[in-house]
């Protein structure tokens, strides 16, 4: 839970730091600094890449796209076409889409299919992959409450075959019998306090999952791609687990500035795109979801 105050903590000490520096108190201003160059090197939360990544020439790009559509609210219908045309737009080659409505899944995956010849969306897994290369059978690795986990599926990519995983961690919201309960709903003390508990739970469940997907990693022997909603931020365990296992977090790794992917109640970064040693970035962006979702898509060009 502590790595959800860091952002927060890192940008009060900066304003301090500037106030010493307006009082010409430049040890303390540089002092402070340099603890919050720390705090941000152990949290990875404000990665500051000014420069454009150098190009590589004879190898291929991989566009991929990490999006959750926020499938269960009732204007998915409505919302599909303008889903598609963001999707569209970046010309993304490979899309993980995370909360698909099971009742409502037919017109978006419809919709899909017309750009993505291959998909993995059968099954109600609620969350697939899309594909404008063959994709193999996508299967759950892990015991995610509900439909939660992580899904995995190998892709070809003309003579190139990579491994693909999409992720639906656990959410704070939901509490260990997955009753849904968000910060908009806690209304006294008590409320608090059971809140706070199902963090501290969902926190170690998200542990727990980067464990299993490493352990699946150790099988891979090919190019890994994970993306999808991880439920946690930089500098977690969860995300220190796949760094640990060799993947790289491609914002980290290129992105600049804080990156949150969304904004209620409070913005951070929880969507990742992370990748094995063998691949290498060329581009991140976050793309603005306009109002479609209650999360930003993340978008990545990477290098085979």
């Amino acid at each position: 839970m502590f790595v959800l105050a860091l952002p927060w903590i890192i940008i009060v000490l900066l304003i301090i730091s500037i106030i010493f520096l307006c009082r010409k108190k430049w040890v303390y201003s540089l002092i402070i600094v340099i603890i919050c160059i720390c705090i941000n090197w152990y949290s990875e939360c404000f990665p500051l890449h000014f420069l454009a990544i150098d190009e590589l020439t004879g190898r291929k790009v991989v566009n991929v796209m990490s999006f959750n559509v926020d499938g269960a609210s009732e204007d998915i219908e409505g919302r599909a076409p303008k889903i598609i045309e963001m999707v569209q737009k970046y010309g993304a080659e490979i899309v993980f889409i995370a909360e698909f409505s099971e009742v409502k899944l037919t017109y978006l995956d419809s919709l899909l299919t017309c750009i993505y010849p291959y998909s993995t969306c059968k099954g109600g897994a609620a969350h697939y992959f899309y594909s404008k290369y063959p994709l193999g059978e996508q299967v759950k690795i892990d015991g995610g409450e509900k439909k939660q986990g992580i899904f995995r599926c190998g892709v070809s990519i003309g003579n190139d075959s990579i491994i693909l995983y999409g992720c639906h961690l656990t959410s704070n919201n939901y509490t260990y019998n997955m009753k849904y309960i968000t910060p908009d709903s806690i209304n006294n003390h008590h409320d608090l306090k059971i809140y706070i508990k199902d963090v501290k739970y969902a926190y170690l469940q998200r542990e727990q999952q980067a464990r299993t997907l490493v352990k699946d990693l150790a099988d891979a022997n090919k190019p890994v791609i994970v993306m999808g909603d991880f439920n946690d931020v930089g500098g977690s365990n969860t995300i220190r687990t796949l760094e640990n296992a060799g993947l790289k977090d491609a914002w980290w790794e290129g992105g600049f500035g804080y990156g949150a992917t969304i904004h209620k109640p409070l913005p951070y970064r929880i969507d990742h795109i992370m990748f094995s040693s063998e691949l290498r970035l060329r581009n991140i962006e976050v793309i603005s979801s306009n109002g479609l979702s209650d999360h930003d898509a993340l978008y990545a060009e990477i290098e085979i």
